[in-house]
C-alpha cells in the first residue's frame, strides 16, 4: 500500500478543495454583481453606470439654468478674488469686463446646443470646453508671468 507524507496529503486535499470550490466562489460573485446592478450607488447611480449619463439628455430650459447659475457662481468667485488680493480699480473693471464678455459667448453657445428643445451630453462638453478655454484665455491675459 502507498503511504503519503503529510505535507503531500495536506497539498492534495487543499489542491482538491481549490479546484472544486473556485467555480462555486465565482458564481456567488457573478450573483451579487447581478443584485447590486440595480441598487443606487454613492451619487445615486445605477452601479456600472457612468457619473452623469443620467442626466442626458438634458431639457433646455433646465441646461440653461444650470449654466447661468455656473456664471453667476463665477463671477461672484472672481469679484471676491479680486477684494481678496486688492487689485486696482481699473484692473478690476478691466477683468469684469474681459468676464462679462466670456459670460456673453458661453451663453449664446448654451442657446446654440438647447435650441432643439433638448441638450445631449456632448453638447453640454462643447458648452464647458469653451467655458474652461475662455478661462484660461483669461487668466493668462490678466495673471502676471511666472518667473522663469
Amino acid at each position: 500500500m502507498f503511504q503519503m507524507s503529510s505535507l503531500a496529503r495536506s497539498v492534495a486535499v487543499s489542491l482538491a478543495l481549490a479546484i472544486g470550490i473556485a467555480p462555486l466562489a465565482a458564481s456567488a460573485q457573478e450573483k451579487d454583481k447581478q443584485e447590486q446592478a440595480g441598487k443606487p450607488g454613492k451619487r445615486g447611480e445605477k452601479r456600472g453606470e457612468k457619473r452623469g449619463e443620467k442626466h442626458f439628455p438634458m431639457k433646455a430650459d433646465e441646461f440653461k439654468k444650470h449654466v447661468e447659475k455656473r456664471i453667476t457662481r463665477s463671477i461672484e468667485k472672481l469679484d471676491s478674488v479680486l477684494a481678496k488680493r486688492n487689485v486696482p480699480e481699473a484692473k478690476r473693471a478691466e477683468i469684469k469686463k474681459d468676464a462679462e464678455a466670456a459670460a456673453v459667448l458661453v451663453r449664446a453657445a448654451a442657446a446654440r446646443v438647447a435650441a432643439d428643445g433638448s441638450v445631449t451630453k456632448e453638447e453640454a462638453k462643447e458648452v464647458r470646453d469653451l467655458a474652461k478655454d475662455l478661462k484660461k484665455k483669461a487668466r493668462a491675459k490678466h495673471l502676471p508671468a511666472k518667473a522663469a
